[in-house]
């Protein structure tokens, strides 16, 4: 299935890609480096598009150093 995870800022600017092709089945672990991206609330949002239709998913990052 293909899937896509993105990083968005708290006025909906697309950030950084984190995944964007395919993947298997299953719960997967995604990284990404933070050191360049400034302190404050972000929202993942991940789709995978399965035979029964897409599968959305979002969760709140907050960055503070």
């Amino acid at each position: 299935m293909h899937a896509t995870a993105t990083v968005y800022d708290v006025l909906g600017r697309r950030g950084a890609v984190l995944h964007d092709g395919p993947l298997g089945a299953g719960m997967h672990v995604l990284a990404s480096d933070a050191a360049q991206v400034p302190p404050g609330v972000y929202v993942v949002r991940a789709v995978a598009n399965t035979a029964a239709g897409p599968v959305v998913r979002t969760a709140r990052l907050t960055i503070a150093r």
